[in-house]
């Protein structure tokens, strides 16, 4: 299966226009060994045009670099189950705000006992979600901009 992958402008921006599927966006396509087949940049409706039957495009989509909260955090060997509750836990305190109003997200512990951490308002996540199904794309992944390939 091949993927879409997007290069979304800031969230201001684009869900702040009246017109947010002529928003211009980055974007390559991969085939299913992973390679680029295509890329350019358009209006971010041209994207999902599939063609009769089609399912709509997946799209992994990297938010741009004022909107990618990042960081990492410590924490001790844990069983899996028991990491998202010490996430949670540990993004409270650096969450400006009510952080039930957020979409946390983590990385697997790292070697060195570190774990990515990123925090997006719930409300812009549900607004993306939405108007990327309006465009006729379908959400697989968000991350933050240091995710991104060249």
């Amino acid at each position: 299966m091949s993927r879409l992958r997007i290069g979304l402008p800031p969230l201001d921006l684009l869900l702040g226009t009246e017109q947010p599927q002529q928003c211009r966006v980055d974007y390559a396509r991969l085939d299913r060994g992973g390679r680029v087949t295509d890329t350019g940049c358009c209006a971010l409706g041209q994207l999902g045009l599939p063609g009769k039957g089609d399912k709509p495009p997946a799209v992994e989509c990297f938010l741009h670099p004022l909107d990618s909260l990042l960081t990492q955090i410590p924490l001790p060997q844990l069983p899996a189950a028991r990491i998202k509750a010490a996430v949670a836990c540990a993004a409270q305190a650096l969450i400006l705000g009510p952080s039930e109003q957020m979409h946390v997200a983590h990385g697997p512990r790292d070697a060195e006992g570190q774990v990515a951490l990123s925090w997006l308002p719930r409300e812009r996540l549900q607004a993306l979600g939405r108007l990327l199904e309006q465009a006729g794309l379908k959400l697989a992944g968000l991350y933050p901009a240091p995710y991104a390939l060249p």
